[in-house]
């Protein structure tokens, strides 16, 4: 009795274990029987010569059951069975099987494989198939990466030209490029191999972990992937899928969106410096249309600080993305981040090259980089790396938009730079940016020529990088200098006080910069133009200002703090005016209190930069400039 309760208790066991497992294909043929109810599986695999594997899922309780035999048995079984010589060794077997009496019916399994049901192309392009092929690339997600290559009928050549730069031998090799944003989920397996912890910091949390933590913290971990994601069999692949990435978390999710103190934020733009060496900014002030935030003063300090002693004394490389308040009349000038001279502004562009109604303009946005459109479905954003808090394993999204995603393709391919010519300055990045990029979408009217013969348009910039032009013009470049060789005119006058701007009309402010003082200041080349103005108005989008250069041309700003790249290159001697008018809402009035202009530009080589020089004013009557004073900034937004 004992015996017999051992012995069904074991062939219990065994009916659920099985004897061998269920996908060992390299030594065993697997077949499905489908076995009498009332008869034991187990038995019937036994008196067959056959190992039980166990039930088919569900199905076993209809009588399916996975039976097994390794190759060599196979080949005895049908040697011993075989007693017609045109069929081949499973025949046999399968014949075998069906004779006996308990079971109705067989089936040989042939491991099959499968393949997940996304909106993939119907046909990758022949390009994506010579990448494919040319850089042994088996990222699911290639295929989707047209800011990498686009071969889309309409849009060819809608891409950042990334594979000429690969065609170089150039994958990002040796750069580090810090992303600066909500967290990065740095185990996602997409990510894994490049990233460096001694470089990463969460001063939100004050921990050196930087993972994200909340409901939708994946924005960082997007920004990631774009930049260097892992050549391997995840996702997609960054642009310079050799460069290292580090996490600096400053922000928090996307709903919440964080506070932090200045002095964590100045922290988090030059931590470890040394060791980081472009740092990624896909966030800043609210896009409201209200908001006018700009760095703190310990912000601008660290800004300083880094292009000053950053990476050795060449100065750290910041990309800050423009802003996606376009649907709210937002104007990027609002945005101290971009209107700083020490970053690269970027904006974005749709595959179809086309401004999407989200992006802002101004015209301190230096360049303009691929990114999803209005129309950002599944497949039409920008390919990367992902992270919910919800989702498990390595996740992807193929939607990816907004001057988010513009900027880290520019720091991507900064990152190619980097690898090649590490001896180059931020400015370098800024000079290279704007001489290599290339006008897109020619016909739209905002383009205009600039005095030292380049287009330029607010709202995209001098045009978008192209990886390999980029990187030839990068192999011969000969280095500007870091911030020891940058000189200042600053204008130095105030402005007549409380003078109110006339409704329709008009104040117009001259400052006359002289060859003498150009010499002064050992003033070479002009690159940035700041102005900086004090104005009391009751509706801010009713005032309009605007600087006209010596040569005629004219820059337009609808904000506060103002910064201009459309000079660049251009003579600095001559009268430089700015324009302040009131066009809107005769109820709502103003006065033009003051503006202070600023000219930075290239030393003469072999020159000390001397102090700023005061500029002389012709405007009469006149008592000298007011600078305004720019807010301490607490909130942070994701963009």
């Amino acid at each position: 009795m004992r015996l017999s309760l051992i012995a069904t208790l074991a062939l219990s066991l065994l009916a659920k274990a099985g004897e061998v497992p269920p996908n060992d294909y390299e030594k065993y043929t697997y077949l499905v029987i489908q076995v009498d109810p009332t008869k034991s599986a187990v038995d019937v695999a036994h008196s067959l010569g056959f190992l039980y594997v166990g039930p088919v899922g569900e199905l076993g309780a209809l009588g399916y059951y996975q039976v097994a035999q390794t190759k060599d048995g196979i080949r005895k079984i049908a040697a011993l069975k075989r007693r017609d010589d045109t069929l081949t060794a499973i025949q046999v077997v399968e014949n075998h099987l069906i004779e006996h009496p308990a079971v109705q019916w067989v089936e040989t399994q042939v491991p099959q494989k499968l393949y997940l049901k996304q909106a993939t192309p119907d046909v990758e392009t022949p390009g994506i198939q010579k990448l494919r092929k040319q850089y042994d690339i088996k990222d699911p997600e290639f295929g989707y990466q047209w800011h990498i290559l686009n071969e889309t009928p309409g849009q060819i050549g809608h891409d950042h030209n990334i594979s000429a730069a690969w065609a170089q031998g150039v994958f990002g090799k040796g750069s580090v490029v810090a992303v600066v944003d909500d967290g990065l989920f740095y185990k996602n397996n997409d990510l894994t191999d490049n990233y460096i912890a001694e470089g990463s910091f969460d001063f939100v949390r004050n921990t050196a972990d930087p993972a994200p933590f909340s409901e939708s913290g994946g924005h960082g971990t997007a920004c990631a992937g774009e930049i260097a994601g892992v050549k391997n069999s995840v996702c997609g692949v960054g642009v310079a899928y050799q460069a290292k990435i580090t996490g600096i978390r400053l922000l928090g999710d996307a709903k919440s969106n964080s506070v932090i103190t200045p002095a964590n934020q100045a922290a988090g733009i030059n931590y470890k410096f040394q060791l980081n060496q472009i740092y990624s900014n896909s966030w800043g002030p609210n896009d409201d249309g209200k908001s006018m935030d700009g760095p703190s003063e310990l912000m601008n300090a660290a800004l300083l600080n880094g292009v000053t002693n950053g990476r050795g004394g060449l100065g750290s490389i910041y990309t800050f993305a423009s802003g996606n308040g376009g649907r709210n009349g937002d104007n990027c000038a609002f945005d101290g981040y971009s209107n700083s001279i020490f970053t690269i502004a970027v904006g974005a562009l749709d595959r179809r090259d086309a401004q999407p109604t989200y992006d802002e303009n101004c015209t301190g946005k230096m360049i303009t980089m691929y990114s999803g459109g209005d129309d950002s479905a599944e497949g039409l954003g920008i390919a990367t790396t992902d992270w919910t808090s919800t989702g498990s394993g390595d996740q992807c999204q193929r939607k990816f938009d907004g001057t988010s995603a513009a900027t880290p393709l520019a720091s991507g391919i900064f990152a190619l730079v980097n690898s090649i010519r590490p001896d180059l300055t931020y400015r370098d990045y800024q000079h290279l940016s704007i001489n290599s990029a290339i006008v897109v979408n020619a016909t739209h009217p905002s383009w205009f020529k600039t005095a030292a013969g380049r287009m330029y348009s607010p709202a995209f910039g001098y045009g978008k990088l192209d990886a390999g032009r980029t990187l030839d013009m990068a192999r011969a470049w000969k280095s500007v200098g870091g911030a020891g060789n940058v000189t200042v005119i600053d204008s130095g006058f105030k402005a007549p006080a409380n003078t109110a701007i006339p409704q329709g009309g008009d104040v117009r402010l001259s400052v006359k910069v002289t060859q003498d003082i150009k010499n002064q200041a050992s003033f070479l080349k002009l690159e940035h133009v700041t102005v900086t103005v004090t104005i009391d108005h009751q509706r801010r989008g009713d005032v309009s200002i605007n600087l006209i250069s010596p040569s005629g041309v004219k820059t337009g700003f609808q904000a506060w703090q103002l910064l201009s790249v459309a000079h660049w290159d251009e003579e600095v001697v001559g009268e430089w005016t700015v324009v302040v008018s009131d066009k809107s809402h005769p109820e709502a009035t103003g006065t033009f209190k003051g503006a202070s202009i600023k000219f930075y530009g290239s030393a003469k080589p072999g020159a000390v930069p001397v102090a700023p020089v005061a500029a002389t004013t012709t405007k009469s009557g006149a008592t000298g400039f007011v600078a305004a004073g720019v807010a301490s900034l607490a909130g942070l937004l994701i963009l």
